[in-house]
């Protein structure tokens, strides 16, 4: 053995292929994968941007059954509901004492303890059947703008039945 000739034992003067990818070729894959990576989070915005308009819609229709089941509750609890159309406002009365009100502007629904931001877009309040400026209503008919559409809610008192058994057929 050789000890000044070490290259040869080692086996390092011999000339063999290394299987490698070269340099141009790991650019084109990082270019590649960060294509599909920007498109991949791309997608992703535009998922969670839909899902935020899906949630906002669903919070602004609860918004509304939440209001319209309050009403509700207020046109069938006391003894009259009054709609004063100058101020843009329905109180609801029990013994001439007002229990609740709301404020109907057109951005958002003022109530004595809560703001509920709901665009307005009509209002029509009814005594009979008949449509009213201002009084006493047992009928409201409600439309709410929201975006891309509008939706509407119909809230009335309920009427006692009547024992017509002395009502005769002709």
């Amino acid at each position: 053995m050789n000890p000044l000739n070490l290259n040869k034992s080692a086996g390092l003067n011999k000339s063999h292929k290394i299987n490698a990818f070269t340099l141009q070729e790991m650019l084109v894959v990082l270019v590649i994968s960060a294509i599909i990576a920007s498109i991949g989070f791309m997608t992703l915005r535009i998922v969670n941007l839909q899902f935020d308009r899906i949630n906002n819609l669903r919070t602004e229709k609860n918004r509304i059954l939440l209001l319209k089941r309050e009403i509700n509750v207020s046109f069938q609890s006391t003894d009259s509901v009054v709609w004063d159309s100058d101020l843009r406002k329905l109180s609801a009365y029990n013994n001439g004492e007002i229990m609740k009100f709301w404020e109907f502007k057109t951005t958002a629904i003022n109530k004595i303890d809560d703001t509920i931001p709901l665009p307005i877009k009509t209002i029509y309040p009814y005594s009979e059947g008949k449509d009213i400026i201002n009084g006493n209503i047992d009928a409201l008919w409600l439309e709410f703008g929201l975006s891309k559409s509008t939706i509407p809610i119909f809230i009335s008192k309920r009427r006692p039945v009547i024992d017509r058994s002395d009502f005769k057929w002709d």
